[in-house]
């Protein structure tokens, strides 16, 4: 991280983040199943001049 304090730049290292995809719910979610039981996520009818 940058921070400009005036008149020097002051740089911080960021802390290391967490890969949310290696939790176990993570690794066990099926995408296709949501598809499927979530009308939110479903293909919808094009309304107007939609190029598909």
């Amino acid at each position: 991280m940058v921070k400009n304090e005036e008149p020097q730049i002051i740089d911080t290292p960021v802390s290391k983040r967490r890969n949310v995809f290696s939790a176990k719910d993570w690794q066990n979610y099926d995408y296709q199943k949501d598809i499927r039981n979530d009308k939110l996520l479903q293909a919808v009818k094009p309304v107007g001049r939609e190029v598909i």
